[in-house]
């Protein structure tokens, strides 16, 4: 998947409504705005998931105990070497938001960041 399109599925699966480039930003296609929860009174900045931990940690949260699991066998933390939760632990945002979308079944093949 593109930046651009993930930036758009992950919201998407959070709840997030009528997604669109961010009018306070026009000439940039990162910043995207939408309606949260199925509330339409106001339009806010959607948190930039591709390079920020702390909205990724936000972005982990919805996840139950089974989807959690199949988190970090993306993230690596179970392969058969000694850094394996070490490299998951330390996992960039754009990781952790390949592996929240291929979790969710949503990530998509083809060209990728």
């Amino acid at each position: 998947m593109t930046p651009e399109q993930q930036r758009v599925a992950i919201p998407k699966a959070l709840g997030w409504h009528t997604i669109q480039r961010n009018p306070l930003y026009p000439d940039d296609s990162s910043k995207i705005a939408g309606f949260h929860s199925g509330d339409f009174t106001a339009l806010y900045g959607i948190p930039d998931y591709l390079n920020d931990l702390n909205a990724c940690h936000e972005m982990e949260k919805v996840l139950d105990e089974d989807q959690q699991e199949v988190f970090l066998m993306y993230l690596g933390a179970y392969d058969h070497d000694s850094d394996a939760g070490w490299n998951a632990f330390h996992a960039t945002a754009a990781q952790r938001c390949e592996a929240f979308l291929r979790t969710l079944g949503l990530w998509q093949e083809g060209e990728k960041s």
